[in-house]
């Protein structure tokens, strides 16, 4: 993929303020169902923008992508229209959960062969943080979509802000108490997500961070 967008290195700059987008419409996104389709977009058009920005990453690769994109955009449009919605729902949520896994991947390839720690490489390293609470908030929700019973103990509902709100506070082990998980399997991945967000902040984004600001130090003496 030699263009002009890939041949000075990542933008993920840019991939970041679009996992922003996609994690403010999560939040604020009311329990409806045309929701669904446009959570797609937005995850697909990260994946798509991560990958047409990481020069490692060949076209097959990113055809491939564009197709999990599709197939999941038409399950949200089936889950919108159909009358029972619930596997419809499941199977967009898991093929979005597969997106939003991958994305990782590509940034991790566009990283690792930077000369040195740039801007780009923070900017990576936060959207991959970012992409974990979000990828545990999708699975969550397939968790919810399938289960016999509702994900979240005491009967709450089960909604993408709840979801993104439990994964986000769940990683950052704040622990306010007002949604827990109801299931074993689900009580698992939250002590799972816990514990791959803590070592991911004291070990790989610290790492980041502490030699971007020794890089910058270097450069003004």
């Amino acid at each position: 993929m030699d263009n002009r967008w890939t041949r000075d290195g990542p933008h993920y700059g840019a991939v970041l303020v679009l996992l922003t987008a996609t994690f403010s419409f999560l939040a604020a996104a009311p329990p409806e169902a045309w929701t669904g389709p446009v959570k797609v977009v937005l995850a697909g058009s990260t994946l798509l923008l991560a990958l047409s920005t990481t020069p490692q990453v060949g076209r097959r690769m990113v055809r491939i992508a564009e197709q999990l994109v599709a197939l999941a955009l038409v399950a949200s449009l089936i889950a919108l229209f159909a009358a029972s919605s619930h596997t419809g729902l499941g199977t967009s949520g898991i093929l979005t959960a597969l997106m939003v896994a991958t994305i990782p991947g590509a940034i991790v390839l566009g990283v690792k062969d930077q000369p040195s720690v740039t801007a780009q490489s923070v900017f990576g390293a936060i959207c991959v943080y970012l992409l974990i609470g979000l990828f545990f908030s999708v699975v969550f929700g397939v968790i919810g979509e399938f289960g016999s019973a509702p994900f979240f103990a005491n009967g709450l509902q089960g909604t993408s802000n709840a979801y993104l709100y439990f994964s986000f506070v769940t990683m950052t082990t704040t622990g306010y108490g007002d949604y827990t998980a109801a299931s074993d399997l689900g009580r698992t991945l939250a002590v799972t997500e816990a514990l791959v967000g803590q070592l991911y902040i004291v070990t790989v984004l610290a790492l980041v961070v502490t030699r971007f600001s020794g890089a910058l130090r270097r450069r003004g003496t």
